[in-house]
């Protein structure tokens, strides 16, 4: 963003780290704010701040932990957030804009190549795990279910809403508090 927009006259940025709605129209001042008031949410990245309001939930449910719980019981897909998944999504595609200066054309292209790749290895698992279920004679249910996990959109369509630089932007600007004025 520093890199692409810090420069133009109409920038205007709001915080919303935390809830924060602090208003910038300087990228530079906005980082100092970031550093000073939200300084917890900074690791070794500026952006990855944006996602920092959904870390830190309990994600109890895959620890090691001997709670007493049967762990054949617990519920693994607690801890999932898709508004978390979609996030890290936004921040890695403003990251190769902004921070790597990755063209529209240049991320369109890795965007592809990483769906492609991500469905190649959902399919490679899935069969895997469908043959190990039918190895123990899991019921056709199991197996069922197995398929609609490693088909969902999930994995096989982790870019799915950000085809175009218009719903990027709209996802940072709704979601994340990232306004960038054009």
């Amino acid at each position: 963003m520093a890199a692409v927009h810090s420069w133009e006259p109409n920038l205007h940025i709001v915080c919303g780290i935390e809830g924060c709605s602090r208003n910038y129209t300087n990228f530079f001042s906005f980082k100092k704010h970031v550093y000073r008031k939200h300084r917890s949410c900074v690791g070794k990245d500026l952006l990855a701040a944006a996602i920092c309001e959904g870390e830190g939930e309990d994600n109890d449910a895959l620890s090691d932990d001997d709670d007493g719980v049967n762990p054949t019981s617990r519920s693994y897909s607690e801890s999932y957030s898709e508004i978390d998944d979609r996030r890290f999504v936004a921040v890695f595609m403003l990251k190769s804009r902004a921070v790597y200066k990755v063209t529209e054309v240049h991320l369109s292209s890795i965007v592809d190549d990483v769906s492609a790749l991500l469905d190649r290895k959902a399919k490679y698992t899935k069969n895997k795990m469908l043959d190990i279920a039918n190895t123990f004679n899991l019921p056709a249910a199991v197996c069922d279910e197995l398929t609609n996990v490693f088909d969902s959109p999930v994995l096989t369509q982790p870019f799915a809403g950000f085809e175009t630089k218009y719903l990027q932007d709209k996802f940072m600007q709704e979601k994340m508090g990232l306004v960038v004025i054009n």
